[in-house]
């Protein structure tokens, strides 16, 4: 799993690892993630529509977490670092 913000990696992680919460800062605000039980969140952001938020857990490779006003990116990757092995209907 990688998380980018402004279009750049800045740290990565594996769901197997269990992280209580992680703060990333931007210029434009904060989001704090957590991983656990092979899934990943965004708890809690200072963004005012919260959607990151409500998004909820996400565990499957290929599922994003994203905050535009934080230009904050959460991405589950597989283990060659693609998005996926195969399109599906909904990707396609």
């Amino acid at each position: 799993m990688i998380v980018e913000i402004d279009g750049q990696v800045v740290r990565e992680f594996s769901l197997s690892e269990e992280v209580e919460s992680v703060r990333f800062d931007t210029p434009h605000g904060y989001n704090i993630l957590n991983i656990a039980d092979n899934r990943v969140r965004i708890s809690e952001a200072d963004c005012p529509d919260k959607l990151c938020v409500l998004t909820g857990w996400r565990q499957q490779v290929g599922q994003v977490i994203v905050c535009l006003p934080h230009r904050l990116i959460v991405r589950i990757v597989g283990d060659n670092g693609g998005a996926g092995e195969q399109l599906d209907g909904v990707t396609y």
